[in-house]
């Protein structure tokens, strides 16, 4: 693939055709991606050069779109036009050979998960971005409330919805349009639960898909970036980011991200071996369950291609990983609440239940923060629960599930992910915020 830049876009150019990336400005003002088809026969119809102080263009036959260059950008041009003559003979090629996989990314109505209103995707071929789509639904019916904190993040509303087909019906579309090919998501934990929570709630098959994660491939990279959200990240990486927690737009970042750590890395082949090549193996969603992505054992990882250090001939013993269930476990000792705590602590009078994985933080230490809030401290979802705080887990964990029970029998229950409860307890994360959406 060849990229250009062009007056106002961006110009990609592979054997498949030429893709125009508008700027953010000219987004802004409206544009939108195109994609345009070369054949054997295309040529340029009429060239103009541009000067120290006008714009030059070129026009292709058969193309109805005058592609602009700025005031003395005239090499720009010549490298537009030689890289169409090239795409026309089959010689343009792809970014990264072998790489094809699908962008994606889902927008959520509130904080269940499943409660998914939008799905972006893209295609990527030999690691050349490809067709975008995208699609506004109605989440599943048990998971259909707005909640204003997630409007304010990607201007979603339940009016924008309302004549947008149900989920099931754009699930099918979604699933027709990915086929058998590999996926990729930014912090795809998150992404792929909400699509097996939302195919649970609207009754509908979950696909089996295959994933890797652009998040964790950012940090194998070891890029030095202050964070690894998507925006951060791509900025780093200078991989367009039209519209942040817009659907399509996240799924092109994350796509785009995923091909420049590669080409970075000089890694090609398959999805499985670039993801492998950063250290991991794929994750995958079926019908029982989300199998997370894992970290592979040092001796499966392709050498680092400056060859700085030798490849180990055999791996080291490892001692044996801490069980996964060990994170979930809940102290022994709950601390007493603070009856004396600021009485407009959003944590006081709450009788609050943890659930999954809180690293970086001890269960006990954060137990002992809530408790000085003002919070009562509860190991079990009962009948006095009125928070769950839910950490990131494989699966939906049986607490959640009997807060859910609970909460259709018409208790008040506040269901908050664990990024909120650092926040509210002024707890700072290392990359705060990777874990946990919005991304």
């Amino acid at each position: 693939m060849t990229t250009i830049a062009a007056y106002g876009a961006t110009l990609h150019v592979t054997n498949n055709g030429i893709r125009l990336t508008p700027s953010l400005l000219a987004a802004a003002l409206g544009a939108d991606d195109r994609t345009f088809n070369l054949s054997e026969s295309t040529t340029v119809d009429t060239q103009v050069a541009p000067t120290s102080y006008s714009l030059g263009w070129v026009q292709l036959s058969g193309i109805p779109e005058l592609f602009r260059f700025s005031p003395g950008a005239a090499q720009d041009q010549e490298a537009f036009v030689a890289a169409v003559a090239a795409a026309a003979r089959g010689e343009a090629g792809g970014a990264v050979p072998g790489l094809n996989f699908v962008g994606i990314d889902v927008e959520t109505a509130n904080a269940d998960w499943g409660s998914i209103c939008q799905i972006g995707l893209v295609e990527v071929i030999d690691g050349a971005i490809g067709k975008t789509q995208c699609w506004l639904c109605q989440p599943p019916t048990s998971l259909s409330d707005f909640d204003p904190a997630n409007i304010a993040i990607h201007g979603i509303r339940p009016e924008d919805v309302a004549d947008a087909p149900p989920f099931a019906e754009v699930m099918a579309e979604v699933v027709a349009a990915v086929g058998d090919v590999p996926l990729v998501a930014h912090n795809a934990q998150f992404d792929f639960t909400a699509f097996s929570r939302a195919c649970a709630a609207a009754k509908v098959p979950t696909p089996e898909w295959d994933f890797a994660c652009s998040l964790a491939a950012s940090r194998a990279a070891k890029l030095g970036v202050v964070s690894h959200r998507l925006p951060v990240v791509a900025k780093f990486l200078d991989v367009s980011l039209r519209q942040h927690h817009d659907a399509a737009a996240d799924a092109e970042a994350c796509a785009g991200i995923l091909v420049n750590l590669a080409l970075r890395a000089g890694y090609s082949g398959s999805l499985k071996d670039v993801f492998s090549s950063f250290g991991f193996s794929m994750g995958n969603l079926n019908d029982k369950r989300v199998y997370p992505v894992l970290n592979n054992p040092p001796s499966t990882r392709r050498a680092d291609t400056d060859n700085s250090a030798p490849a180990e001939s055999t791996p080291q013993r490892r001692s044996a990983p801490q069980p996964r269930w060990a994170k979930a476990a809940t102290p022994e000792v709950i601390p007493e609440a603070n009856k004396d705590a600021d009485p407009n602590h959003p944590l006081f009078g709450h009788n609050v239940t943890l659930t999954g994985d809180f690293e970086p933080f001890d269960k006990g230490l954060l137990w002992e923060k809530m408790a000085d809030a003002g919070a009562t401290i509860g190991k079990n979802v009962t009948k006095k629960t009125t928070m769950l705080v839910m950490g990131p887990w494989d699966s939906v964990t049986s607490k959640q599930k009997r807060a859910e029970e609970l909460i259709d029998k018409g208790q008040d229950i506040v269901m908050w992910q664990s990024a909120q409860l650092f926040d509210a307890l002024g707890l700072s994360v290392e990359d705060e915020g990777d874990d946990q959406p919005p991304f």
